[in-house]
């Protein structure tokens, strides 16, 4: 059960995503497979989403052990009522071919702050009460918008940004508070979407003016003996107060090679390799960098 705290990222399931990533969409096949690897090292967690693609529908269609299912509901955009949400979870067991679910994320969480956010909320709880769901909770991008949610609601799972760049989580306090308050903190975005797998000649030139901090991460891993993906994931997995650590597979080579790391046991990540650079840190600014 070496593994068990890494969870599988399935948005390359179903879409091209990430800076990085230069192959195409996953097929069924490669899917299973990747699947069937996980299971038999321990990992039994699959975050997933309405809007990544058919990727739900790729995770339903594997026939071997059964993982626990976390899935994120679309962004409520034509007004809300509670049909749209049964609509909405049932698609998504279909194509899972679930009964019930782990967990219920949303998508974008300001909709709990809308003149409809109480009922959506009081809705969700009558899908965990039917045992449809187990779990709610929200999938951030920015630590501030826990600020308005926590204080109002009572959440299972809060799923947030986390590397070695970005450590709002951790500097804010959120992290300490959220397991505090006994919430299941679950860490995504640990390579910043593929940038910190990247090497000087491959970062595209719109990011030229972190040079500075590029310049000492790569000085950082080459005096560590450490590659980059390896190093991601050590920072991630090194935080006790994390859960679940989400990582993207994009090929069951890309898994194996994850599954073969060892443990750094000394390995230190100092305060400057992290920034608090909105334009760095969020994949939704880079369009205007």
């Amino acid at each position: 059960m070496k593994f068990r705290k890494i969870a599988l990222g399935s948005a390359q399931f179903g879409l091209k995503y990430g800076i990085n990533n230069k192959k195409s969409i996953l097929s069924n096949e490669e899917v299973s497979k990747i699947l069937g690897t996980a299971s038999s090292s321990g990992i039994d967690l699959i975050d997933t989403a309405h809007g990544y693609g058919d990727a739900e529908l790729k995770i339903g269609n594997y026939q071997g052990k059964t993982f626990r299912i976390i899935t994120k509901l679309p962004p409520v955009d034509d007004g809300y009522n509670q049909d749209w949400l049964n609509k909405s979870v049932q698609e998504s067991l279909q194509k899972l071919k679930k009964e019930h679910l782990y967990g219920i994320l949303l998508h974008r969480p300001s909709d709990l702050l809308s003149d409809f956010g109480q009922k959506l909320y009081d809705d969700l709880i009558i899908l965990k009460e039917k045992g449809t769901i187990k779990k709610i909770g929200i999938s951030i991008y920015e630590t501030t918008e826990l600020e308005s949610l926590v204080p109002n609601y009572k959440f299972d799972i809060v799923q947030a940004p986390l590397n070695i760049f970005d450590r709002r989580l951790i500097t804010s306090g959120w992290l300490k508070k959220l397991k505090d308050l006994n919430i299941e903190v679950h860490v995504r975005s640990i390579f910043l979407q593929g940038l910190l797998l990247m090497d000087s000649e491959s970062r595209p030139a719109k990011f030229k003016r972190w040079d500075a901090l590029f310049s000492e991460y790569d000085k950082w891993l080459k005096n560590n003996n450490i590659q980059a993906l390896e190093a991601c994931i050590q920072f991630a997995l090194s935080l006790k107060e994390v859960d679940q650590v989400i990582i993207g597979i994009d090929s069951i080579s890309n898994l194996r090679e994850i599954l073969s790391f060892g443990e750094h046991m000394n390995l230190m990540f100092p305060e400057n390799l992290s920034s608090d650079d909105t334009d760095l840190l969020n994949p939704l600014a880079w369009l205007n960098i």
